[in-house]
């Protein structure tokens, strides 16, 4: 009976699931703030069977096709104009992020510094879960998508692989700067090689199939596989599923492969893999969710997360600035208003938290409540508003005139 309970359980949130989008479509509530509260009851109900879904069930299971998705259906062609506008982003303005957070918990909370660094790293990236699900209601601009998409993409690679590092000097206790970079390299280099050759690979294959359920296996094994592969050698999951779906893309819209409009049906159909792996990211952030400890560290909750959304407007301005000073590209201010308005964190923030929590650190358990605090706050705030913000800096793409 133990199969059948969990079928069941998961049959449970598939059902609220499709509960939720009809509620949220008939009261034109956002989706992802409904599901996340949908999570937090479901949790409090004991006679509803839910499975069992631990941090690494999410990373292994929903992560991939959510990642794997939003690469094949990026512009390509845009990311390698904008490569170094998206790389700032996702890269310098992670690691600014994380520093400045690890300062503030370091000097104003009396965090170890260990402590500080860990709680930067979480806290860093958006989640590409939060941020491609708050645009599917809307239609925004090509090239300003393009961004706040591929930061979102880009920047879990670069927290994940911190996160990983950090973990060595807990356990450890110290690790060399050689060390250190000699592991940060290899999870780089192998996520991208990795994801490179697995792209490549199975394009090779479904040019040869002539079989759409074939072509649709081999994307599945690709999204997962390459995760699995990357991590088993060392390098990057994450990062190795992106490239993958970006090589995949590139590769069909140059040279085709897919038999007569099957590609269509092909993104329709991840599209479709990746809104049922969002939803239940999203359940999974509610049945997380903690609202004891938000109110017992309710003070500290506040200032980080009110920092935070300070350091974003400024990192977006400040960015901004030196890319147009020394790559000679100007960012509009209404593109930069609707890019600090997308910096919502999700399901990768509370999986990295929750992680952690078997770690011998002080202030894990104030941690915890500063991320949830963080989740709830930038759906709710941003999350709300979104549709207002593309409204209001002109971000909604002319149907007239077509993406811009």
């Amino acid at each position: 009976m133990a199969e059948f309970s969990q079928f069941d359980a998961v049959l449970n949130l598939l059902i609220l699931v499709i509960a939720i989008t009809f509620i949220t479509r008939r009261l034109r509530f956002p989706y992802t703030i409904a599901l996340i509260l949908a999570g937090l009851v479901a949790a409090t109900l004991p006679r509803l069977v839910l499975p069992d879904l631990s941090p690494e069930v999410f990373v292994i299971i929903l992560l991939p096709p959510i990642l794997f998705e939003a690469a094949l259906t990026l512009d390509v062609t845009g990311l390698r104009r904008d490569i170094d506008v998206v790389f700032s982003y996702a890269i310098v303005g992670t690691l600014l992020t994380l520093g400045a957070v690890g300062a503030f918990a370091y000097f104003l909370l009396g965090y170890s510094l260990i402590e500080a660094i860990l709680l930067g790293i979480i806290l860093s990236p958006t989640d590409p879960v939060a941020v491609i699900s708050a645009f599917r209601s809307v239609t925004v601009k090509k090239g300003f998508k393009l961004i706040v998409e591929g930061e979102a993409l880009f920047n879990d690679g670069v927290a994940i692989i911190a996160y990983s590092l950090i973990l060595v000097v807990i356990n450890q206790g110290s690790i060399t700067l050689p060390e250190f970079g000699r592991a940060a390299l290899l999870s780089i280099l192998g996520g991208v090689g990795l994801g490179v050759a697995g792209g490549y690979l199975i394009h090779f294959l479904i040019e040869r199939s002539n079989d759409k359920f074939a072509e649709v296996l081999l994307g599945f094994l690709l999204s997962f596989g390459i995760y699995r592969l990357a991590e088993y050698l060392g390098g990057s999951g994450v990062i190795a599923v992106v490239m993958a779906g970006l090589i995949l893309n590139y590769r069909m819209h140059k040279y085709g492969g897919f038999i007569v409009d099957s590609f269509n049906e092909y993104v329709s159909f991840w599209e479709f893999v990746a809104f049922v792996a969002s939803s239940l990211a999203f359940i999974f952030i509610g049945l997380y969710l903690d609202p004891t400890l938000l109110i017992r560290y309710g003070v500290p909750v506040l200032a980080l997360t009110s920092f935070i959304l300070v350091t974003r407007y400024l990192k977006a301005f400040g960015l901004a600035a030196l890319i147009e000073r020394y790559r000679g590209k100007a960012i509009s201010r209404d593109w930069l208003m609707g890019f600090w308005w997308s910096g919502l964190r999700g399901a990768i923030s509370v999986v990295l938290v929750l992680s952690a929590s078997s770690l011998p650190l002080e202030h894990i358990a104030e941690m915890k409540a500063i991320t949830y605090g963080l989740v709830l706050a930038t759906n709710v705030i941003w999350g709300v508003t979104i549709p207002y913000a593309i409204k209001k800096y002109h971000l909604a793409e002319d149907p007239e005139t077509g993406p811009a």
